[in-house]
């Protein structure tokens, strides 16, 4: 998601002030988005980073206020094996219920275009936002 829509999204305002997240997941690839989710992060908090496949940038971090103080964890990975989706695919079965509006628009292979330019300019498609945009392969 955009940082800035991050921010305003209804689903990040449930997290209690001082609190913070157990876990965030930044898979955007939007380098503004690093320093965003560590902000949403508890004490003790686990961050995983799955978002930057191709350089994207740098982003600024004050090592001592966003990591060390509040003594997180941090997770990352570059590239998987196979027995990594086999187990994630048992979990996302599992729990479908809670990723369901994860997906925020299915298009056509016909519309790829306009989900990227979506995904470039302002995170809007069909006049929605845009979170996540899944390609319909044609079936036969």
């Amino acid at each position: 998601m955009c940082p800035t829509r991050m921010r305003e999204s209804a689903w990040f305002g449930r997290i209690r002030p001082r609190v913070g997240a157990d876990v965030v997941f930044e898979c955007a690839g939007n380098p503004a988005a690093i320093v965003e989710g560590l902000d949403y992060l508890k004490h003790g908090g686990t961050y995983v980073e799955y978002g930057h496949y191709v350089d994207s940038g740098t982003f600024e971090c004050n090592p001592n206020q966003s990591l060390l103080r509040k003594n997180l964890r941090l997770e990352a990975a570059w590239g998987f094996e196979s027995n990594h989706f086999i187990r994630s695919l048992r979990m996302l079965e599992k729990h479908a219920g809670l990723f369901k509006d994860f997906v925020s628009h299915v298009i056509p292979l016909e519309r790829v275009g306009e989900g990227v330019n979506a995904l470039h300019a302002g995170y809007h498609l069909d006049g929605r936002d845009a979170i996540k945009i899944a390609v319909k392969a044609h079936t036969g």
